[in-house]
This record gives C-alpha cells, sequence and structure tokens, in this order.
C-alpha cells in the first residue's frame, strides 16, 4: 500500500515483490492508472491519480495506414509491441501506381523496402499512389525518346508491313 499525501504528486513505486503471472521475467512492468496512461517505476505521478494498477502486459502501439491517390495499403499489424518487425504493402488501383511510404508520425521512423521496426510510439504512414492514366510528355523537335512498353497493352491494330509511299508519319499526342 502506498500512501501519499493529497493533492500530491508522487513518484511511481518499484515493482518489488510482485511476480509476473506467466512466469515470464521479462521488463513489461508498469503501473497504470484509471483514465489507461501508464507509469514505468520511477516516473512522476500527477496528483490528480488517486489509483494505481499493476500492469504486466507489454505496451501495444498502433499503426495506422493513410492512402493518398487511388490504391489500398495495409500493415502487417495494426497493433505491435516496441521491436516488432511491420511489414507494409501497397495495391495500387488501374491507372495508378506506388510512389512511395511517407512518414506522418513519429518523426525520424525510417522506412526501408517497405518496412520497419515498430517504435515504441504509435504510428501512422501514408502510401502515395500516383495517376498514370494521363501521363504527359514533352517531346523537343528532333529529339529521340525511348519508352519501354514491356508488358503494356496498347490499343490499336498491329502493322507489320515495310513502309512505303502510302504511309506517312502522325504524330501522337
Amino acid at each position: 500500500q502506498i500512501i501519499v499525501k493529497t493533492g500530491e504528486s508522487f513518484t511511481a513505486p518499484a515493482s518489488d515483490g510482485l511476480t509476473r503471472p506467466d512466469g515470464n521475467t521479462g521488463s513489461y512492468f508498469k503501473w497504470r492508472d484509471s483514465n489507461g496512461k501508464l507509469y514505468a517505476p520511477g516516473d512522476n505521478v500527477p496528483a490528480d491519480v488517486t489509483r494505481l494498477t499493476a500492469q504486466f502486459d507489454s505496451d501495444t502501439y498502433t499503426v495506422t495506414i493513410i492512402t493518398e491517390g487511388g490504391g489500398t495499403a495495409s500493415a502487417s499489424y495494426a497493433k505491435a509491441v516496441f521491436g516488432t518487425e511491420i511489414i507494409l504493402t501497397a495495391t495500387p488501383d488501374t491507372g495508378y501506381h506506388f510512389k512511395m511510404w511517407q512518414v506522418e508520425s513519429p518523426a525520424g521512423l525510417v522506412i526501408t523496402n517497405g518496412r520497419f521496426t515498430m517504435p515504441d510510439n504509435n504510428v501512422e504512414v501514408k502510401a502515395i499512389f500516383k495517376d498514370i492514366s494521363k501521363e504527359q510528355f514533352t517531346l523537343a523537335p528532333g529529339g529521340t525518346y525511348y519508352f519501354d512498353l514491356s508488358g503494356e497493352s496498347i490499343p490499336g491494330t498491329a502493322n507489320d508491313a515495310l513502309p512505303d509511299s502510302t504511309m506517312h508519319y502522325v504524330p501522337f499526342t
């Protein structure tokens, strides 16, 4: 039992003498107040807190994925503990391609190859999709341009005839 003078803040006590129910000795111990806020042993607890409950579960944090443009995105876990590898997946809609992941929070989080390690904070990541249905190019007169169209479907009629005087160049727009 902890006795605290009414109206004063106090230090969250150590977990001495308390045993984790499942016998795991991991450092998952915290105190939870009646509003759900967690305090580690040694943390300052505000004066308005009147009750603490021993919390033996590891903290879980939320992964929120938002999208910009046409597509869907997801994370391998919606909630995870610190240190968990999170794998992100992005699927563009027709006419879009996946451009990039953008970290909204926390600052400093790094995503590499669609993966990151869960920090001890909630995470919000944005999947950005780019509309490619109306790609535009500015062609300089006399310039040479190469486009890799492998795997693309281009409407039209295939013509393997050799050019002759009946054929002429028609610029495209």
